[in-house]
């Protein structure tokens, strides 16, 4: 099965051509005509719907994912890429239900399709507190960048949202570490 809305890449080819100012892409992509800054870096987690058995572990561990529907980023984007370099004999071993976007992976598991493998910055997208985030037991590192062309000067604009950004994401990295996640702010 596989659920598309947009891709990573689109971000980046919009940026680098210009039909925008800013865009935000998980690293690594190869791409000469835009300019990164890393903004944090962060580790997958796992999303349960909140009634599920597994919802009160502390650390999901592939046994425990054994008979699931597992919701995950498709091999085509970064994050579904390192997910599975980073779990290879695990992949492989679950029923895989595959998005190239986490907003879809959240509203899946609201409604008790499976358990989502995604980043820990869908969070404050669960309006119906119907899901909870564990950390899972092997760690998939994730950096998430903030993208701008090359081609021109940085808008004021952007400059001060960049200041804006930069503390929100403090914030959030705080609110993300108190709660036991692997998560670092890199701006």
């Amino acid at each position: 099965m596989r659920l598309e809305v947009h891709s990573a890449s689109d971000v980046v080819r919009q940026v680098r051509q210009e039909y925008c100012d800013v865009g935000f892409a998980f690293l690594p992509f190869d791409e000469a005509g835009v300019a990164i800054q890393p903004i944090m870096r962060m580790s997958m987690i796992c999303l349960v719907p909140k009634e599920h058995p597994l919802s009160q572990k502390s650390v999901i561990t592939a046994a425990d994912l054994s008979g699931e529907t597992i919701i995950a980023h498709g091999a085509q984007t970064t994050p579904g890429f390192l997910l599975r370099e980073g779990l290879r004999s695990d992949v492989s071993q679950f029923q895989m239900l595959t998005t190239n976007q986490s907003m879809a992976s959240i509203h899946l598991v609201q409604y008790g399709l499976g358990i989502a493998f995604t980043h820990p910055l869908i969070l404050p997208f669960d309006h119906r507190d119907a899901v909870v985030a564990i950390p899972y037991e092997q760690k998939v590192p994730l950096t998430f960048a903030l993208v701008y062309s090359r081609n021109r000067p940085v808008p004021r604009l952007l400059v001060r949202f960049e200041a804006v950004l930069r503390k929100i994401i403090t914030a959030h990295c705080w609110d993300m570490q108190a709660q036991g996640f692997d998560f670092e702010t890199l701006i």
